[in-house]
């Protein structure tokens, strides 16, 4: 009977309203979110999504008795001592699964070939230990009981896509990318391209997507993010092609992941492997973008993002992938463009690049305010200013809380032109409502602020004070 409701469950979970979404499945499945309320419990940040309120409640009000668990510090223990975490953890859901009622590990599993922060062996000691925490919560009941749930989460993922133009990748590559599928889970914060690796089986690309926004209604939406599900769906191609052509390049890919290591850390990316399979697949991002409307304005702005955050050669990419739209002839294939990416990035000056790339980005150097002021005087539109080391452009603004501190978060003033940027680009101003005798506190991140030459800055600004007495 067990199994039988499972199945059930499994079917309607699975479904789908289209024939687009059959060439990529969607699911919300067990394994996957039990093992995410797991992380979330040991306290994980990167599994601590607190946007859905109702339904983390519910997770948490069945997994924190649970909190002394074995299998909670076993994952403790290798997030601190070896770096297990955000795909790591993606990584360890993909190849679990439930069957008979117990959560194990799938036949031909083994982590430490998928990932390097797993050690050999250490998926066949946890697992048990996350069954047995399994049973003892009985995580399955919370699951079954929002199928009716999971099944409009599914909908609205199946409405994302509609409207990606899986064809086109098709189209581009000059073959079928790899099956993959996509599953939802609403405890995560980020979202993860993971390869699922069983022994004398093919490899499957797993999208794993988080919820970051709910309708009306209270269910996650995932409008506007047809690029996440293209940039993950075209790992499975990238990846392969990338380690097909490595001996091609020289040394300027190991340099640049050596200058732009900092950068490349702060998303979980290392080496030169990593970064041209990064390059290329953020490439085809900009390309489907080209393609279904984005101004090249546009463009040229999301790849100097891009090389701020470490992928240097996405201009000859971009060059490359010119040569192969307007010479498919020749180059019907991704594969058979290669060898000009590769020609072109082995001519980059990259010690060169690099001192354009740091030296046109944009850094706070401070605020009028000094950390922890004590003297302040209130004011209902107090002026703030932030220095930057080079002029900035008009553009995005965005005040963070002061360590995570919501309750000291100023409001904005009730003025005209309440932010406001000096003539020279150099100074930006905040107007903020400070009333007598209180704390206020925030944040101020570089990096939503562009250089003239259009890369962002980087750096953080902290201001936390306190307002005189009437």
């Amino acid at each position: 009977m067990k199994s039988y409701l499972r199945h059930v469950i499994c079917a309607v979970l699975c479904a789908s309203s289209s024939i687009a979404c059959m060439a990529i499945p969607v699911s919300v499945d067990e394994n996957v979110e039990f093992i995410s309320a797991v992380c979330r419990t040991a306290g994980f940040r990167e599994y601590t999504n607190d946007v859905n309120e109702a339904y983390v409640h519910r997770v948490d009000s069945l997994m924190t008795p649970f909190a002394g668990h074995d299998a909670i510090k076993y994952l403790g223990k290798v997030r601190a001592e070896q770096g297990v975490s955000y795909d790591a953890i993606a990584d360890l859901a993909i190849h679990t699964e439930i069957a008979d009622g117990h959560l194990r590990l799938k036949d031909g599993a083994d982590l430490s070939k998928v990932d390097r922060r797993w050690l050999e062996g250490q998926d066949r000691e946890l697992v048990p230990l996350l069954d047995d925490l399994y049973q003892k919560s009985g995580f399955t009941r919370l699951y079954k009981s929002n199928t009716d749930y999971y099944g409009h989460v599914i909908d609205n993922m199946n409405a994302l896509m509609e409207k990606c133009d899986l064809k086109w990748l098709t189209d581009f590559y000059g073959k079928e990318p790899a099956g993959s599928r996509v599953v939802v889970t609403l405890l995560n914060v980020g979202n993860y391209g993971a390869t699922q690796k069983l022994a004398g089986k093919p490899d499957e690309s797993v999208i794993v997507i988080g919820c970051n926004r709910l309708d009306e209604r209270g269910y996650p939406i995932f409008d506007g993010r047809q690029s996440l599900i293209v940039h993950e769906s075209s790992h499975p191609v990238c990846n392969p092609l990338v380690e097909r052509n490595m001996k091609l390049f020289n040394s300027n890919i190991r340099l640049a992941a050596e200058l732009m290591h900092e950068e490349l850390r702060r998303g979980a990316y290392a080496g030169p492997f990593t970064l041209m399979c990064e390059s290329m697949v953020r490439s085809m991002e900009l390309q489907y973008g080209l393609a279904h409307g984005t101004d090249e304005t546009d463009t040229d702005r999301g790849m100097k993002n891009q090389m701020r955050r470490g992928f240097m050669f996405m201009p000859e990419i971009r060059e490359a992938l010119d040569v192969y739209k307007s010479n498919r002839e020749r180059y019907p294939v991704i594969d058979s463009i290669m060898p000009v990416v590769a020609d072109k990035i082995n001519k980059v000056d990259v010690a060169e690049r690099y001192k354009e790339i740091v030296n046109s980005s944009p850094k706070i150097l401070g605020c009028s305010i000094a950390e922890n002021a004590t003297d302040v005087a209130p004011s209902d539109s107090l002026e703030v200013r932030f220095f930057f080391d080079q002029p900035i452009r008009k553009g995005s603004f965005r005040m963070a809380y002061y360590d995570n501190n919501e309750d000291i978060m100023p409001e904005l003033a009730e003025i005209p032109q309440r932010i406001r940027l000096s003539d020279d680009g150099m100074v930006l101003s905040v107007f903020i409502v400070a009333e007598p005798g209180k704390e206020y506190g925030f944040a101020m991140n570089g990096a939503f602020y562009r250089g003239l030459k259009g890369y962002r800055g980087h750096g953080t600004a902290k201001v936390h004070f306190f307002t005189k007495p009437n």
